[in-house]
């Protein structure tokens, strides 16, 4: 698998340092393509924890993302708060 260490996904965790983070869909198969190497039998040790080492940055940037989304969701929620009886005329469904 002369591939895994090809710098690419490398370039994709860095990105996401200097504040311009991988798209979220992006992100989760980039860590799923992690899971199914380190799974594998053909993955040397000093290989497994670079892998485990992106993986773990990869998440962090992913709960980052999650937990932006769901504050922008709240602050949008509370756009939209029914002002007067119009209450059942105003919930999404």
């Amino acid at each position: 698998m002369g591939t895994m260490n090809d710098g690419s996904t490398d370039k994709h965790i860095s990105a996401g340092g200097s504040g311009q983070e991988l798209a979220f869909g992006a992100g989760q198969a980039q860590l799923e393509q992690i899971i199914r190497q380190l799974e594998g039998d053909d993955v040397e040790l000093e290989e497994a924890l670079g892998l485990y080492e992106q993986g773990v940055r990869l998440i962090k940037s992913l709960q980052n993302q999650l937990a932006a989304a769901e504050q922008k969701v709240e602050v949008l929620m509370g756009e939209i708060k029914p002002e007067s009886s119009d209450a059942t005329d105003t919930t999404l469904s």
